[in-house]
């Protein structure tokens, strides 16, 4: 993994040997990079950070906003023209719509 990060100073000889078609002479063998020391104080891996409880989710903003469209005086109207089940069809398509916007 660490060959991707290799600067292209270091593989030009080698490629420009190989494209020269030059297979008696070897590379020298790669340098590893010296392994990571550990993080410094204070920070965390992605891994360790969590979200605030609080925090709204994706799913909490499109309720919200299908709430409020609920509450429209205008969407109470047209739902009130509707059926039950249609209604509440309408209700999980524009939750859908909130939820998966795009």
């Amino acid at each position: 993994m660490w060959h991707r990060f290799q600067n292209p100073e270091d593989i030009l000889p080698e490629l420009q040997a190989w494209l020269g078609g030059d297979e008696k002479e070897a590379p020298p063998a790669p340098v590893k990079p010296p392994a990571a020391k550990g993080l410094p104080s204070g920070i965390k891996t992605a891994s360790h950070l969590v979200a605030p409880a609080d925090a709204p989710t994706m799913a909490d903003a499109a309720l919200q906003r299908t709430r409020a469209w609920l509450s429209d005086p205008r969407t109470v109207n047209e739902l009130n023209a509707l059926t039950p089940t249609a209604a509440a069809e309408a209700a999980l398509r524009k939750f859908h719509r909130e939820l998966t916007p795009g």
